[in-house]
């Protein structure tokens, strides 16, 4: 999902840039952090499924790429290496059959102790979570004022 922002007064931001891009790249700089971040910290606590363990919280991370004097790309994104079933939380499943990878059978609880055996089993899919998709709607008001603040930071630490 990509989230654009306006900038404030696009003259003096313009002219603001053309003299002193370091701090303007400075602020936009600060501006995409705090951005990634609230997008980060409300899709930890909006979503709807049951955390067990807390990894696919803790798996919601965020990042902004810098290259030379621009800002390559600000994200949020699910870190496969602390919860590898992130992806399929959030973009959901397609009905599949589950085949035993170790055994020859598959086991399940099903109640007051006792156990379902079976060489296979449909799984009807899951739905999807999109809590990150959902975190960005969300805060795309936010992220504009955000923005706004830094640019307007800016302008007027350039002189302008």
């Amino acid at each position: 999902m990509q989230i654009n922002f306006d900038v404030p007064d696009s003259k003096r931001f313009q002219r603001a840039a053309n003299a002193a891009p370091e701090i303007v790249f400075k602020n936009h700089r600060l501006a995409m952090k705090e951005s990634v971040r609230q997008v980060r910290d409300l899709a930890r606590v909006r979503h709807r499924f049951r955390t067990r363990t807390g990894n696919l919280v803790k798996a919601i991370t965020s990042e902004v790429k810098l290259g030379g004097t621009e800002i390559i790309e600000g994200r949020d994104y699910l870190d496969e290496d602390r919860a590898y079933y992130g992806k399929w939380v959030h973009d959901g499943t397609k009905p599949h059959i589950i085949r035993p990878r170790n055994k020859k059978v598959l086991r399940w609880a099903t109640g007051r102790g006792k156990w379902a055996y079976a060489k296979w089993a449909n799984h009807p899919g899951t739905k999807p979570d999109q809590f990150l998709y959902e975190a960005g709607r969300l805060s795309q008001d936010n992220i504009n004022e955000i923005f706004a603040q830094y640019t307007n930071r800016a302008i007027k630490e350039a002189g302008f």
